[in-house]
């Protein structure tokens, strides 16, 4: 590089400029393709914050139409205060300039409810890519733009295209339109990181307002995860982080008050329903208590204290067949034992193991319990309730989410939402039979058994897809919101009822095939 840049000095050898201009264009794309093939080995490094890239991935791509309105009308903004102050003296025009755009970030930081430190690296950009020409020129040099790799694309962007104009030998007639360019980059720059950083909450309503279709309506807001439909009964309970209480919805009058549970539950992640016993199971994060609330009049009729499981979210799962119910959480915390099993009467401990799975399924006629892994483990396991051992597993994907079966085709299905595809599984071997395309972030799974239609829900974008089992084509995709958690279906009125981190949705999927 160093001979290169001196022949370059030296006004000979052609070739040598040419190469030091495809240097110049192609060194930051190389670099991010690098860094794509990989992406494994950067998100094992400890520096690499997996649960943050997810957060940012989730509100940026759950609120695209929003941002992208937002984005232009930013760069109007900045456009027009470039052009005002073009005409000033340079330092006079700078100073004013940056001080408008600083007005700018805060409000928009402010309105936004976002950090205002996230507002530095914007700004950085802004003065940087926004210099007089008078300060930049002494620092353009052949060596510096070479060698600063990474450095001038992004702090000097206007700077770095003129110095791909001398290379390329730009005609003095192209010159103004590489300072119109070079400008239209830098405002883009500095609006994209903006959009980057702040956050998406306060878009969320003109997102549903531009995109949700009239068929769905938001019952309630807050942090909900658990739902759980009661057969025969048109009733929905419903629980989450935000909710101290269960909450049964009446399906018939979905939108009136829902009664309220007595019982504190802390905030429980997950609802089961025992059918036998006719009860609701609901794990108290605060007290580590697993609640038995009576289905009907929502009072608590027992407790089992079972503090020595990990921390995490947890889920379980009841089986009629062994009389046992099983815990299984991520273990976010050394605390504890990962996975229980107890006895459904006595809440007695028959079996602990090791197993952090993110998610539980039930085979809805043998005492098999299927576990999915989001972190460590990259498999699917089954493991029997009666025989209390694992009986079958298979290597997945890693990273996979919930699960759903249809016991028409004897089918396991997976999400994978890093590689947008439901893995089709045979349920009894767990040999796999295909994939279905599915949204970038497929998180939750339902099936209408009545209609053959699978219903795919993204918590990255904010969609549900459509898939007719028949033929797998699509039937649709509709938006309802970010972070969409569990979908439960009331098939006598084609509704679903979709929980999330914002909100309770319901929807007339009828009204959308």
């Amino acid at each position: 590089m160093a001979s290169l840049i001196k022949t370059l000095n030296s006004r000979s050898k052609p070739q040598a400029q040419r190469a030091l201009f495809w240097w110049g264009v192609l060194r930051v794309p190389a670099i991010i393709l690098v860094l794509y093939f990989l992406r494994q080995l950067v998100a094992a490094l400890p520096v690499f914050d997996g649960a943050s890239v997810t957060l940012r991935v989730i509100d940026i791509f759950s609120v695209p139409v929003s941002r992208a309105i937002l984005l232009v009308g930013l760069i109007a903004v900045l456009a027009a205060l470039v052009a005002g102050t073009s005409r000033l003296k340079p330092y006079t025009g700078y100073g004013l300039l940056m001080g408008a755009v600083l007005i700018v970030e805060v409000l928009l930081f402010e309105w936004s409810g976002t950090p205002l430190k996230f507002a530095a690296i914007p700004l950085l950009l802004a003065a940087t890519n926004f210099l007089p020409e008078q300060v930049t020129r002494h620092w353009v040099t052949h060596r510096n733009m070479a060698l600063a790799v990474g450095v001038t694309e992004g702090l000097q962007v206007r700077q770095h295209l003129q110095w791909l104009g001398r290379l390329a030998n730009a005609p003095q007639s192209v010159l103004p339109a590489i300072q119109a360019t070079g400008w239209g980059l830098a405002i883009f720059l500095v609006s994209a990181s903006t959009l980057f950083f702040v956050e998406g909450r306060k878009l969320v309503s003109l997102e549903q307002s531009l995109r949700m279709p009239d068929s769905a309506t938001v019952l309630m807001r807050g942090d909900i995860n658990g739902l759980a439909i009661l057969p025969g009964q048109r009733r929905l309970n419903v629980t989450g982080h935000s909710i101290q209480h269960v909450l049964q919805i009446d399906l018939d009058d979905p939108e009136a008050p829902p009664a309220t549970s007595p019982v504190d539950t802390g905030g429980s992640q997950g609802i089961t329903f025992d059918p036998g016993t006719q009860e609701l199971i609901l794990f108290n994060n605060s007290t580590k208590h697993l609640l038995f609330v009576d289905a009907d009049t929502l009072e608590e009729r027992r407790w089992v204290n079972v503090s020595h499981l990990a921390d995490g979210d947890p889920w379980a799962s009841i089986d009629p067949i062994s009389n046992t119910i099983a815990l299984v959480s991520e273990a976010d915390a050394d605390n504890g034992v990962a996975f229980l099993l107890l006895d459904r009467v006595t809440g007695d401990v028959l079996d602990t193991r090791d197993i952090d799975a993110g998610n539980l399924l039930k085979h809805p006629n043998k005492p098999w319990l299927y576990m999915s892994f989001f972190r460590r483990n990259p498999e699917v396991l089954v493991y029997d309730m009666s025989q209390r051992e694992i009986i079958k597993r298979a290597s997945i994907p890693a990273r996979v989410d919930r699960m759903a079966q249809i016991e028409e085709t004897n089918e396991l299905l997976v999400t994978s939402p890093v590689a947008s595809e439901i893995l089709r599984l045979n349920a009894d071997t767990l040999l796999e039979q295909g994939v279905l395309k599915a949204p970038f972030g497929v998180r939750t799974l339902a099936f209408d058994p009545k209609q053959k239609i699978l219903f795919a829900g993204s918590f990255t974008t904010g969609q549900i897809k459509m898939i007719d089992m028949n033929d797998n084509h699509t039937i649709g995709t509709v938006y309802l919101g970010p972070w969409l958690r569990s979908i439960e279906l009331d098939t006598e009125t084609g509704t679903a009822f979709v929980s999330s981190n914002g909100a309770l949705y319901k929807w007339v999927y009828d009204r959308d095939r």
